[in-house]
């Protein structure tokens, strides 16, 4: 026998290889949320006109922006909280 004893696939990993995975899983969730948020961002630039051709209202609109940032009005800018 070599003396090389059975580990599993999972123990065998090193903290680099660890890295390596998680940096790979961590890229292309980025770019989605950053193609997202930047969708997002010129949906809030539409007028009222422009968002009835795509077949949106305007609350439509300002709550899909709003999923990018929550507490971001429309424009992406800090809700003022005392209106």
């Amino acid at each position: 026998m070599t003396g090389l004893a059975f580990r599993p696939a999972t123990a065998s990993r090193t903290i680099p290889d660890r890295l390596v995975v998680a940096w790979k899983r961590f890229v292309p969730a980025f770019l989605r949320w950053r193609e997202r948020r930047r969708s997002r961002r010129k949906l809030a630039d539409l007028d009222a006109r422009m968002l009835r051709d795509i077949g949106l209202s305007p609350s439509q609109a300002e709550r899909e922006v709003r999923k990018s940032f929550p507490w971001h009005d429309g424009r992406g800018m800090p809700r003022d909280q005392w209106r």
